[in-house]
């Protein structure tokens, strides 16, 4: 499964559109407070809904009135663009009005209703990537194209079992610091024209920094 595009109309601060690299490791770095974990909860309720009693649900699923738009309230909503299965996908989410479509982007259908059971709850991440809304938060730091693994495994807990018992074991089996530390080796710096890797980039604004520390002295 690879993230395309989410487009936020409003969820929480948020009002923004991100395009994703499924090739490539995609890092959110902002200030404290500038809506990471927003962005984490804004794709839970793609998949998963929000809850408006947090006594209705032991799970991770956001609850709405920690998300409302903190401008125009109406627009509470989102749009993300995914593959999975070799399909493309569209979630459409109006969690004002309450309304959603899953539309499969290469016949134009609406499969909503496949995934509908009843008074307003949809098991859309259930069904079609196989996971609860606690194994996908679990997995976000796998590589995108794992997780239908996962799926097919019947569960993230049988699949890391399955990983941690074979010879060579897998990548799934790495926590984030090592995936983190692969992208600091490997990636470009953005906006570098030279090839500057991010871990060559810190260590260049770490002189820097120490350059100008020295001049203030």
């Amino acid at each position: 499964m690879f993230f395309e595009s989410l487009k936020i109309l409003g969820f929480g601060c948020l009002r923004t559109e991100i395009i994703f690299s499924p090739d490539k490791l995609n890092l959110a770095i902002a200030d404290n407070e500038a809506g990471k974990s927003t962005l984490i909860s804004s794709l839970l309720a793609a998949f998963y809904g929000t809850v408006e009693d947090e006594r209705m649900t032991r799970d991770k699923r956001p609850h709405r009135k920690n998300f409302l738009p903190w401008t125009d309230p109406e627009n509470f909503g989102l749009v993300l663009d995914f593959t999975a299965d070799d399909i493309h996908w569209r979630i459409e989410r109006d969690f004002h009005k309450g309304s959603i479509n899953l539309i499969d982007l290469d016949s134009g259908d609406d499969h909503i209703a496949e995934y509908h059971r009843g008074r307003g709850i949809y098991y859309i991440g259930e069904g079609l990537i196989g996971l609860s809304c606690d194994e996908f938060l679990k997995s976000f730091y796998l590589k995108q194209e794992e997780i239908l693994d996962i799926r097919d495994a019947k569960g993230l807990t049988p699949y890391v079992q399955q990983v941690a018992t074979t010879q060579e074991g897998g990548a799934t089996s790495e926590n984030a610091i090592e995936r983190l530390r692969q992208a600091l080796r490997h990636y470009p710096f953005p906006g570098s024209r030279d090839g500057l890797t991010i871990e060559n980039a810190i260590k260049r604004l770490g002189s820097e920094r120490e350059g100008v520390l020295t001049d203030m002295d």
